[in-house]
C-alpha cells in the first residue's frame, strides 16, 4: 500500500512543479503558456531565474507550430519560424531580442528566397535575392544584390540573368538611386546608360545596339522628360552659362 500511495505521487508532484515561481518571484523549471481558450499551448520551454533557456517551442492556436527558439546564452539565441504547411520559413540569430548576423528565408516548396545581414534589428551589408524556378534542380541562382544600411538600400545594385551574368548596375544612396546606372545585354554588352540626380532621372539616357552604337537617346531634367524646343531651350542655356546640363 505504501509502495502504491509513492507512484501515485509522481505525478502529482510533477504538475506542480510546472510554471513555478520562486519566493523571490522568479519563473524556475518547465513552463507552458495556454491560448486564452485554455485548450491549446502558445508555447513550452523551461526558466531559470526568470531567464529562459535551452529550447522553446511556439505554436498556433491550431496547434501548429509557428516557432522554435533555442536560448544560446542570457543574449543569444537561434530562431526558426515555420510556415503552416511546416515548412521552414526563415531562421537566424537574435541578440538581445534583436535580429543579427545572417537570416535566411524560404518559401513554403522550401525554395531559398532571400539571405539579409542584419546587426540590431537592421539590414546591414549585402542582400542576396534569389531565383526560384529551377531550384529543384540544382543551386539557388542570385537574381539580385542588394547594399544596406540602417534598412535603407545604400551602395552598389546588381542585378542578374539566370546563367549569372549581370543584368544591371548601379548604386543607391540611403533609399535613393544615385550615380549612373547601366543595364547590359546577355552578351555582356552595355544595352542602356543612364543616371540619378536626387532620386530621380537626371541628364541623358542612351540606349545602344550590341555593337555599342546609340540608337535611341533621351533627356531628362530632375525626372522630367525634356522634349524638342524645351529640351533646345535648356541646352542652349546650360552652354551659355558655361554648365554643364547633367550636373
Amino acid at each position: 500500500m505504501r509502495l502504491f500511495i509513492i507512484f501515485l505521487s509522481i505525478p502529482f508532484l510533477s504538475i506542480s512543479q510546472l510554471n513555478s515561481i520562486d519566493k523571490n518571484g522568479l519563473k524556475q523549471g518547465v513552463w507552458k503558456k495556454m491560448y486564452p481558450d485554455g485548450k491549446s499551448i502558445q508555447y513550452e520551454g523551461q526558466f531559470k531565474d526568470d531567464r529562459p533557456f535551452g529550447k522553446f517551442n511556439y505554436y498556433s492556436p491550431e496547434g501548429k507550430i509557428n516557432a522554435t527558439i533555442v536560448h544560446l546564452s542570457a543574449e543569444k539565441s537561434k530562431a526558426v519560424f515555420y510556415h503552416d504547411n511546416g515548412a521552414v520559413m526563415s531562421e537566424g540569430i537574435f541578440i538581445n531580442k534583436l535580429k543579427d548576423s545572417l537570416w535566411y528565408t524560404y518559401t513554403k516548396q522550401n525554395e531559398l528566397s532571400t539571405i539579409e545581414p542584419y546587426k540590431k534589428n537592421k539590414l546591414d551589408g549585402v542582400k542576396l535575392v534569389f531565383y526560384l524556378e529551377g531550384q529543384q534542380d540544382g543551386k539557388p541562382k542570385i537574381l539580385r544584390k542588394e547594399s544596406y544600411k540602417d534598412s535603407s538600400l545604400n551602395g552598389i545594385y546588381e542585378a542578374f540573368y539566370t546563367n549569372g551574368k549581370l543584368k544591371q548596375k548601379g548604386a543607391y544612396d540611403m533609399g535613393a538611386p544615385s550615380g549612373s546606372w547601366e543595364d547590359y545585354s546577355l552578351k555582356g554588352t552595355v544595352i542602356k546608360r543612364f543616371a540619378y540626380k536626387n532620386g530621380v532621372l537626371h541628364g541623358w539616357v542612351y540606349q545602344f545596339d550590341d555593337q555599342g552604337k546609340v540608337v535611341n537617346k533621351r533627356f531628362f531634367k530632375n525626372g522630367v522628360l525634356l522634349k524638342e524646343k524645351e529640351l533646345e531651350t535648356y541646352l542652349t542655356s546650360c552652354k551659355e552659362k558655361g554648365l554643364d546640363p547633367e550636373e
